[in-house]
């Protein structure tokens, strides 16, 4: 569930969440299938918002 707050020059995400599964074979302890879960709060904050309304293009923060 993604809860954001939008005002004139910033934005907020919170409590961003996602999951993730992998294994480490050469590993005793992480061999088998196992998973973590994480959670993220997020501000942008910018001087101006650009001519399209944004504080950031979403395609840029892709690239971070």
């Amino acid at each position: 569930m993604i809860n954001y707050v939008y005002n004139k020059n910033t934005w907020k995400g919170k409590n961003l969440t996602w999951s993730s599964g992998h294994y480490v074979p050469d590993n005793i302890k992480c061999r088998r299938l196992h998973g973590h879960d994480y959670a993220l709060d997020v501000e942008i904050q910018c001087n101006e918002i650009s001519e399209n309304g944004m504080v950031i293009d979403f395609t840029v923060i892709k690239i971070l």
